[in-house]
């Protein structure tokens, strides 16, 4: 019921973890929540109310980070699942497109290697000189904020320097499976459970070692793949046309 109402992320962040084939949904809920509430701001405010709202999810998010910082316990304690501290993301998004206008990145491809390293930079110092992961115990407040923030800018410069970049640099194979990513995304874990639980044992290789291990790895990518695939002939690709009627603003499909 949580999950059909977008409200599953609330329910990990106050029950704990779900450990099953359910549990990439919660992503849903947060992305959900957002969806439902920015498009009526952006109609009813302009840009204007968009700044505002995206400064106001800002100070929410690293509050949020702070509270879990200062009351930290061990173990799962809700903060990855939180909607207010993925919000972050949200909101710099928003001000990354208002800044843009509409303009893609004109970048030489040195220069958009470099801002990926940055980006790779700042999360590996946000892991391991502020000790910043996803539902672990936290450090001090201003680690967990700085952390946090290396977190956000590490984000904002990956999708800067991989921003409109040439089709002809992405291999086809590359594109189409980053077009099929969210089923990918979706169904990976139900197919882990299958392949690890059920296949495995059943062909009794469940305790066979790292060569299992491949072999089940294997099989559950190739079989995500398809399920993937499927879902967006039969199911995804009508509702990407469907949303055409609706659309002001068309999304750039590489």
């Amino acid at each position: 019921m949580a999950f059909a109402l977008f409200a599953g992320n609330w329910y990990i962040t106050l029950n704990g973890w779900i450990a099953g084939p359910v549990d990439p949904l919660w992503t849903i809920s947060v992305e959900e929540q957002f969806y439902l509430v920015i498009p009526v701001i952006a109609a009813r405010g302009g840009t204007r109310a968009l700044v505002m709202v995206s400064i106001g999810m800002l100070l929410a998010s690293y509050t949020t980070i702070g509270f879990y910082a200062w009351h930290r316990s061990p173990g799962d304690h809700g903060e990855w699942t939180n909607s207010l501290v993925h919000f972050q993301f949200f909101a710099a998004g928003m001000l990354m497109a208002i800044s843009l206008k509409g303009r893609m990145p004109r970048w030489s491809a040195s220069r958009r290697l470099a801002g990926i390293a940055v980006a790779l930079a700042c999360w590996f110092a946000a892991v391991m000189a502020f000790d910043v992961h996803s539902w672990d115990p936290q450090p001090t407040v201003p680690g967990a904020l700085a952390g946090w923030a290396l977190v956000l800018v590490g984000t904002v410069l990956l999708l800067a320097s991989t921003l409109g970049i040439p089709s002809r640099w992405i291999p086809t194979w590359l594109a189409h499976l980053g077009r099929i990513s969210y089923g990918l995304y979706l169904f990976h874990s139900l197919i882990l459970l299958l392949v690890f639980h059920y296949l495995l044992p059943a062909i009794g290789l469940d305790h066979a070692g790292w060569g299992a291990d491949c072999l089940g790895t294997a099989v559950t990518l190739a079989a995500s793949i398809f399920a993937a695939q499927l879902s967006y002939v039969y199911f995804e690709a009508y509702f990407l046309r469907l949303k055409r009627r609706f659309t002001y603003v068309a999304a750039r499909d590489i």
